[in-house]
């Protein structure tokens, strides 16, 4: 067998000090290889261009807001933003391949059609400027991705060539509309946003970078959304050039789609997480706006999902009022503001004197703080609670029994944990006498 170059190298006089060499030469190549290697798998697994967060499985990491189709804008908000978001080249029968659950509970939970028709021709350029135009290609003219106007001058007569110059655009995208209102938009590489259209141009936007990473878009449009009210945009849009680009690489039915249609889902549901635990309904508030806890008629004050106030004197009906008067305009939004005689009767919480004479009842989501200080310290780091209304489906329990006195199989109706008393003294009659009430 012919001897390699390694071996004709290395086994020459004085071969064992040099094999020695040639041996370490050879293993420090093949573990630069190694790490090489190494380091291209790394990098493979990730997407494209990516940051350190731009992978699937750190967007689906939360998805705790899929639980509850129930989302209430931030009462901070005195104008509920838009927000619209285009998946491009995403048709309508890629829902039915099970691999978008982020984007099918949105259509569960809200309104959706069948399927939505573009406009002729079925064009990224033609139908995302229809879309914020409300005009028809014809009429807004961008009739396509590429094409020839004779009458534009010479220089910019190929729309490819010179789709910046707001020549080319008829009509008034939506973001001129809300600016002409006084209003803030925010726009993330939505076709024509780039161009000063009637001279305006959206109050904040990005140039199209198809390596910026979907991940940074996202958190861009929560940012966005947290700016000071005289700051924040009103309107916002975002596009993803997924699935479109894998499609038109590999096919509609290839596993390039499906990895592109799993990972535009992934971060639809980064940004829907983010949405509801940063900006969700402002249902936490203080106490102290309506009463002094150190105030020498003031028993006690206690916050939580029930907030409790206790008077030193229960029957001084006009102290007692003073403090739940202004309180009272809360009712049915954020929180139910009960005496202990006008709580629900289901509630069956009325006959202890322990309750307050003043309980404020939070609604799902909500909590109640005893001051400003710990709202702040506290109010943000409260993620999940209980103690809401019973009758609330997140605030049901289980049960099961199992044992020789318990039937297999058998489902009994719903019923209130105070019944489980009487199962349990049933079933350990005879060694237990009760006494009567």
């Amino acid at each position: 067998m012919p001897r390699s170059w390694f071996s004709n190298f290395c086994q020459r006089p004085l071969a064992s000090r040099r094999f020695l060499l040639c041996l370490v030469a050879l293993l420090s190549l093949l573990a630069i290889l190694l790490i090489i290697s190494l380091v291209f798998v790394l990098l493979s697994v990730r997407w494209p261009n990516g940051e350190e967060n731009d992978d699937v499985d750190f967007l689906n990491k939360h998805s705790s807001w899929q639980y509850s189709c129930d989302h209430k804008c931030n009462t901070n908000f005195s104008v509920p933003p838009l927000l619209i978001i285009s998946m491009d080249g995403f048709r309508a029968d890629y829902l039915k391949r099970g691999i978008t659950h982020s984007v099918s509970r949105i259509l569960e939970c809200g309104s959706s059609a069948q399927y939505m028709l573009p406009s002729f021709p079925s064009k990224t350029f033609p139908n995302h400027f229809t879309i914020v135009t409300g005009l028809y290609p014809e009429s807004h003219g961008i009739v396509d991705n590429h094409f020839y106007d004779e009458y534009m001058p010479n220089e910019v007569k190929n729309f490819a060539k010179s789709s910046r110059n707001p020549a080319w655009y008829n009509g008034e995208p939506i973001w001129n509309t809300v600016a002409k209102n006084g209003k803030k938009s925010a726009v993330f590489f939505w076709p024509g946003s780039e161009v000063a259209i009637q001279g305006i141009l959206p109050t904040y936007r990005f140039a199209y970078d198809s390596s910026k990473p979907f991940f940074t878009r996202a958190r861009q449009v929560i940012d966005w959304l947290q700016l000071e009210e005289s700051e924040r945009p009103s309107f916002l849009a975002m596009y993803f050039e997924q699935p479109d680009t894998a499609m038109h690489r590999e096919g509609p039915d290839s596993d390039a789609v499906n990895s592109a249609l799993i990972y535009v889902d992934a971060m639809i549901n980064y940004l829907m997480h983010q949405l509801d635990d940063n900006l969700r309904s402002d249902n936490f508030f203080s106490l102290d706006k309506y009463v002094n806890a150190k105030d020498p008629q003031v028993g006690g004050v206690f916050g939580g999902t029930i907030g409790h106030i206790n008077f030193r004197d229960s029957t001084n009906s006009s102290v007692i009022d003073q403090v739940l008067a202004p309180m009272t305009c809360l009712g049915g939004q954020k929180f139910r503001v009960y005496t202990r005689y006008t709580m629900p009767m289901r509630y069956h919480y009325t006959r202890s004197s322990r309750i307050g004479e003043i309980v404020i009842d939070s609604t799902a989501g909500g909590r109640v703080f005893v001051d400003q200080k710990s709202l702040k310290e506290h109010g943000p780091m409260e993620k999940g609670d209980h103690g809401y209304d019973n009758r609330m489906r997140e605030m049901r329990a289980i049960f099961g029994a199992w044992g020789p006195s318990i039937k297999n199989g058998y489902q009994i109706e719903t019923f209130q944990n105070i019944e489980l008393y009487n199962l349990f003294t049933g079933s350990v009659k005879g060694t237990i006498t009760l006494r009567p009430l």
